[in-house]
């Protein structure tokens, strides 16, 4: 008798405590399912935010671009007097770590930074993706990232086409952005305390983090991400292997037309 008393007690007490239980998981789950939209939300600002500078950024190089279409010291396809137009066009626009010009055979002709000692001349661009879609574009191109071979820098090269009235391509311009720039995105992300934010292109090379990130593991961490789900527009994590990190974080992909920009998103607890 004893036994199926304490048995009936167990099973009132599990119908008064399952009830309860169902209602804190599902508590739970609408509470975390309001606060992965609010992330969401804030992934997608700061996303839109990066989109409206992009824009700016790339009318400033169209219009740079179409200004030195249409210069003498270009169009004359002098090396001397184009090297010194854009050089000084690099003084006034501080963004560009290089401007110049290419023929339609790849052999870059003008530039506004002078080739550094032991650099094998001429050099020719005929292989990267920014000039052989200029050799078919009307307008500037969308940006490739590159390490220059006259700068040596790590940036983003846009091209734009000069053609004559029948079509035919003269030369190629190409104008390249100073790495800082993605600095600058970083800085004017305006994320939440807590939040951090990183460019990286599509190798996984960090081209800029918050202030005192772990670039290594980053750059680990970021590659395995890519390698993992490369499609998904904004992905989440759940557990660490999931992540790929041994911390419990929010990890959030956002790809983007002018580069791979990828956040991570931590939100702080109390």
């Amino acid at each position: 008798m004893w036994n199926s008393l304490r048995a009936r007690l167990w099973l009132i007490v599990a119908l008064a405590v399952v009830p309860l239980l169902a209602l804190s998981y599902l508590d739970h789950q609408r509470q975390r399912q309001q606060a992965v939209a609010a992330i969401a939300a804030e992934v997608h600002a700061v996303r839109a935010a990066v989109l409206a500078r992009e824009r700016d950024v790339q009318a400033e190089l169209r219009r740079v671009l179409t200004m030195m279409s249409r210069a003498d010291e270009v169009s004359d396809a002098a090396p001397a007097a184009c090297n010194d137009l854009a050089a000084r066009l690099m003084l006034v626009y501080p963004t560009f770590n290089n401007l110049g010009a290419v023929r339609p055979d790849g052999t870059v002709f003008c530039s506004g930074r002078p080739a550094p000692p032991g650099t094998t001349l001429p050099v020719r661009v005929n292989d990267r993706a920014w000039f052989q879609a200029t050799l078919q574009a009307h307008d500037m191109t969308a940006g490739e990232l590159v390490v220059g071979r006259i700068s040596g820098h790590r940036g983003l090269v846009y091209g734009y086409p000069v053609r004559d009235d029948q079509g035919t391509l003269q030369m190629a311009l190409f104008a390249a952005l100073q790495k800082e720039w993605f600095d600058d995105l970083v800085r004017a992300s305006s994320l939440p305390p807590g939040w951090q934010a990183h460019v990286v292109d599509d190798e996984g090379f960090v081209l800029s983090s918050m202030p005192g990130s772990d670039t290594a593991a980053l750059q680990q961490l970021f590659v395995q991400l890519r390698r993992a789900d490369p499609a998904h527009a904004v992905a989440e994590c759940q557990v660490p292997d999931d992540c790929i990190d041994p911390r419990r974080r929010a990890l959030f992909i956002g790809r983007e037309t002018m580069r791979e920009l990828i956040e991570e998103l931590r939100r702080q607890k109390s």
